[in-house]
């Protein structure tokens, strides 16, 4: 079985979309693969670079100058034909996968997803100021589960190697993702689908 834990950052450009930061855990047939990638972009929307502080200019550093394109071949390989796809919020990041390899004329193809946002949200019972039923974030997500931000970091060291991580770091968020997933499998929350 392929799964794939995925999150994204995007430039917050709507229709102009571009993904800036790309991180993924691959688990395959017993195989674990890490990657995170920084992208170039065009352009930087406030609000998106106020959530994931991400500079354009930031970023033709991280990456080297390198676009998606310049990866999408070996992304491509790592996240096609996966049985799952996961990720808090995961319509989003798929969405704005299928845009990318759109663009390089890759298919993205896939046989399911988790979206942790939605599947837990029954569980956490949470309603907005208005007393309608909300989403959770993944930071009540993982206090549900009692993981912890410092364990967060140890594994996003184990996963990614050493270094700073925050929320919103594409990094972070796949490792709590992940974190989540097994405290589900271990709590009985997730029986029959991974």
């Amino acid at each position: 079985m392929k799964i794939a834990y995925i999150d994204t950052e995007g430039n917050g450009n709507g229709s102009n979309e571009q993904i800036c930061q790309l991180s993924y855990l691959v688990f395959n047939d017993g195989a674990k693969k890490a990657v995170n990638r920084y992208f170039t972009v065009n352009s930087m929307n406030p609000h998106a670079y106020k959530v994931h502080g991400l500079s354009k200019y930031r970023l033709a550093e991280l990456s080297g100058g390198k676009r998606f394109v310049d990866c999408a071949d070996e992304v491509c390989d790592d996240l096609c034909d996966c049985d799952y796809i996961i990720g808090h919020n995961v319509r989003a990041d798929i969405a704005a996968l299928r845009t990318e390899f759109q663009r390089c004329k890759l298919p993205f193809r896939y046989r399911n997803h988790i979206c942790t946002m939605r599947h837990f949200s029954n569980a956490l019972k949470l309603v907005s100021k208005t007393g309608a039923k909300r989403y959770p974030k993944l930071s009540e997500l993982c206090s549900y589960y009692n993981i912890s931000e410092p364990s967060i970091q140890i594994a996003c060291d184990l996963l990614f190697g050493a270094g700073e991580y925050a929320p919103h770091d594409a990094r972070f968020d796949v490792a709590a993702v992940y974190m989540c997933i097994q405290a589900a499998k271990k709590a009985g929350d997730i029986r029959g689908v991974i």
